[in-house]
């Protein structure tokens, strides 16, 4: 599984968002829904929809041993 992408910053680590999505749409303030989606890997990935074409990227992205999971156990 890939590793998340952080920097260091002033106030501490941050993670770099996607800047486009895979249909090549700019994902910024205003286009894109950001949330999260808990896993069985243990690692909580991020979520981040494009309002134009509906397509989602997953930050970290899913992997083999990924399995997502609902709160609510359905």
């Amino acid at each position: 599984m890939k590793a998340m992408n952080l920097v260091r910053t002033r106030k501490g680590w941050q993670e770099i968002p996607p800047k486009h999505c895979a249909n090549g749409h700019e994902l910024r303030g205003g286009s894109v829904l950001v949330g999260t989606q808990h896993c069985i890997c243990g690692r909580t990935h991020r979520t981040h929809t494009c309002r134009t074409c509906g397509d989602t990227t997953w930050t970290p992205p899913t992997g083999s041993a990924c399995m997502l999971k609902n709160l609510d156990k359905r």
